[in-house]
């Protein structure tokens, strides 16, 4: 089978093309934003265009002008496009030229969390995580479901390795569509809009901690979310506290707020507490 990838220089992507990669399967292009294909110019390590680039394979600068992409994309033999953690609204005409057309790995249990960062709202909300396989509309994330799988993992993972293990969860899912994509997009279900949350990019406010929460709901949605490089806030006796990182957590009996040295405070909890360092 000839397969299209579109994906972006994220981690989830370049998991995803890897898989691809080390499959039997004929991989006809890669599209991006921004490749080149031309070795003068600096790329991203562990980026889709690197992988790209190390094993030889056509990359489209999805930059260019619609009329050029298209232009090159039309030249290959394309069955289906793999979609994988690509920030941008896919164009319908792109989405027509696959004989299969075209599917997203999404993070999370469609139709819940859909949008850019379902990562970070899944952990805000301790909601349950997992990874869905479905169709491409002209609606983001909003297609029907080929396959999905929900997915438990352990506690202080960091978004790179939360994504590492999600892949891992959605291999299954794409290979069993391409052993019969007839028959995977025949079964397909339509997403329940009722149970859609279309959720946007987090801003300042979305990051702030409730210490109702539970000890272990703080500290996993903290390690989650530490790349965004952007302070938590709590409301401790009072007043507003910033955040930078979770160390460590205990379930033990709530504690009054304690400062420790080096900028570290002791976070209370509905049942136990968290370790955290003081945003400088």
């Amino acid at each position: 089978m000839n397969i299209g990838f579109i994906g972006s220089s994220g981690s989830f992507s370049t998991l995803a093309l890897q898989y691809l990669l080390d499959s039997e399967h004929s991989l006809s292009f890669v599209a991006c934003d921004g490749c080149s294909n031309d070795s003068r110019f600096p790329i991203i390590n562990d980026s889709v265009e690197s992988l790209a680039m190390q094993y030889g394979i056509t990359c489209i600068n999805l930059e260019q002008p619609l009329a050029k992409v298209l232009s090159k994309l039309k030249s290959q033999v394309i069955d289906i496009i793999l979609v994988a953690c690509y920030g941008k609204k896919v164009p319908q005409e792109i989405l027509a030229l696959p004989l299969w057309g075209c599917v997203n790995l999404h993070p999370s249990l469609l139709p819940a969390f859909r949008g850019p960062v379902p990562i970070f709202w899944q952990f805000k909300e301790a909601a349950t995580l997992g990874i869905s396989l479905h169709t491409m509309t002209s609606h983001i994330d909003a297609g029907a479901i080929i396959s999905q799988k929900s997915v438990s993992l352990e506690d202080g993972l960091s978004q790179q390795q939360i994504f590492s293990q999600l892949i891992q969860a959605g291999l299954p899912l794409i290979e069993q569509l391409l052993d019969d994509p007839q028959q995977a997009l025949q079964n397909a279900q339509q997403q329940d809009e009722r149970l859609a949350s279309n959720m946007s990019y987090p801003i300042a406010s979305d990051f702030a901690i409730d210490c109702a929460w539970s000890c272990q709901r703080i500290f996993n949605y903290m390690r989650a979310s530490t790349h965004f490089q952007q302070a938590y806030s709590v409301l401790l006796n009072n007043e507003i506290v910033f955040l930078s990182r979770a160390i460590s957590y205990q379930m033990k009996l709530p504690q009054e707020t304690i400062t420790l040295a080096d900028d570290e405070i002791i976070i209370p909890c509905s049942n136990g507490f968290v370790l955290a360092q003081l945003s400088v």
